[in-house]
């Protein structure tokens, strides 16, 4: 089993930046959308990563995100920080070095980056992996 997509949804007032920010900082490549869309919004795709951009009135839960996996976790954080948006490190996770930001709909986006990580990093982020489970 894979993830298919998932769907993020963005205030009307808010769709085309928010579209911009996927397309011209992460990359993403408009699609064409299946059947008979009924719904204003948008389907990108960049590899096998897959969002539905819908637009609805509204506010996304502030803890609700989506994850994805970069090769070069710096090159994004200079692109987001390069185009106005803020990019905010966490700790790594064994094996795992990751950031998130925010797309211009409020969405919350983790960016993951699997790397060697040191044994004393891997030692610093097991309490945090404890209190996480």
């Amino acid at each position: 089993m894979r993830v298919h997509h998932v769907n993020l949804v963005v205030a009307p007032h808010r769709f085309d930046r928010s579209l911009s920010f996927w397309r011209d900082v992460l990359g993403f490549e408009e699609v064409e959308r299946g059947g008979s869309p009924t719904s204003a919004g948008s389907w990108i795709r960049r590899g096998d990563a897959e969002i539905h951009l819908s637009v609805r009135d509204g506010e996304p839960h502030p803890e609700a995100h989506v994850a994805l996996e970069v090769d070069d976790l710096g090159a994004i954080e200079q692109a987001c920080r390069a185009a106005g948006f803020g990019f905010h490190p966490a700790p790594p996770v064994i094996g795992v070095l990751r950031g998130f930001t925010r797309d211009p709909g409020g969405n919350r986006v983790e960016l993951i980056q699997v790397a060697a990580v040191s044994p004393a990093t891997e030692l610093e982020a097991a309490p945090e992996l404890e209190a996480a489970t």
